[in-house]
């Protein structure tokens, strides 16, 4: 993805006026936005690229009557997967301190800092408690519960982020991680998203699981 197309999916007002509103710097935003655009860009960001930040927006806007802390949430989106290297496992604690070393010097109070990069390493696990971080982590989910169409191709570019990783080890690996959200009591928790997403969520996961099962080396 070229870094016009990146910019745009990220949407550089949107990002500056959340950043000024909690008080960071204009020309540090800039920057900081300028950073986004080379992290979502950069090579090998196939599902979790620019695209991605912009579905968790669209979402975020549909879903503003259940946010508690919009700022705090949005920034977040943001920064969710700055980092994003398949072989870390510590990618939402690097994200959140590469929000914490672009904002906090930039004059957005620390305590914003640190709501911001707990909302971030939510989506480590994605089964925070309550709040915004449930929120945020059923936004990231979204894409589970996407028309099989779209989940299809995201299921592609999930692969191809771990093309290096050969295919007996990925559907190892894949089937666990989907056989962990089918056996939850409920993938989403924001009621709106649960009425719309969840049944469709569950029925894609189900295809993927058996396409996985029986060895297809399409994904």
């Amino acid at each position: 993805m070229e870094p016009s197309d990146v910019a745009k999916y990220l949407d550089a007002a949107r990002f500056l006026r959340a950043w000024m509103q909690v008080g960071g710097e204009q020309g540090a935003g800039k920057r900081a936005f300028e950073t986004l655009v080379a992290c979502y860009g950069s090579a090998g960001r196939v599902y979790h690229n620019g695209e991605h930040i912009a579905e968790c927006n669209d979402w975020l806007d549909r879903l503003s009557d259940w946010v508690q802390q919009p700022l705090e949430v949005q920034l977040a989106i943001y920064f969710h997967d700055a980092v994003y290297e398949i072989a870390e496992s510590n990618n939402e604690a690097h994200s959140a301190a590469l929000f914490g070393a672009l904002a906090q010097p930039s004059g957005v109070a620390h305590g914003l800092v640190h709501r911001v990069g707990r909302l971030i390493m939510a989506t480590a696990t994605h089964a925070p408690a309550a709040g915004d971080g449930r929120l945020l982590c059923d936004i990231d989910l979204a894409v589970l519960g996407a028309s099989p169409g779209r989940y299809q191709r995201y299921a592609r570019a999930i692969r191809a982020e771990y093309q290096t990783v050969p295919t007996s080890v990925y559907r190892k690996g894949r089937i666990q991680v989907l056989q962990g959200f089918l056996s939850r009591l409920a993938i989403y928790h924001t009621p709106p998203l649960f009425e719309q997403l969840e049944v469709l969520a569950r029925q894609n996961l189900a295809q993927e699981l058996a396409e996985l099962h029986q060895g297809d080396d399409c994904l």
